[in-house]
């Protein structure tokens, strides 16, 4: 157990560290741009990898679904994605944009939702 914890001290301190870094530096503000928008990209990139392994084990499934309802499922996958990289004209709008954004990704979420649940329904 001891162990565990040195090891988590080490992590937080290397993290610490590395902040320190960014901070000091000359022109932290680009550094601190270039790694967020590093993140940012492996984020998406892990994102794509991730949908792109969930489609290929539930193959299966998606075939088994009515054309409706698979059309609602990708048409509603293709709205959260065009919404989420429209993100900066949402903002553009104010406030009221980003809560528009945020509900039209709920409402995306709900639809996947009413999908998955209409195939899990044992017809009569």
């Amino acid at each position: 157990m001891e162990d565990r914890r040195k090891q988590t001290w080490i992590g937080l301190a290397i993290i610490a560290l590395v902040a320190l870094v960014i901070v000091a530096l000359p022109s932290g503000g680009t550094v601190v741009t270039v790694i967020t928008d590093s993140l940012q990209a492996a984020f998406l990139l892990l994102l794509g990898l991730a949908a792109a392994r969930l489609y290929r084990t539930q193959s299966f499934w998606l075939s088994s679904l009515s054309d409706r309802d698979r059309g609602i499922l990708f048409g509603a996958i293709a709205v959260a994605v065009f919404a989420i990289a429209a993100k900066e004209r949402f903002q553009s709008l104010g406030s009221g944009g980003l809560l528009l954004m945020y509900a039209v990704v709920a409402a995306c979420g709900l639809a996947a939702f009413w999908v998955w649940r209409e195939s899990r329904r044992y017809a009569i």
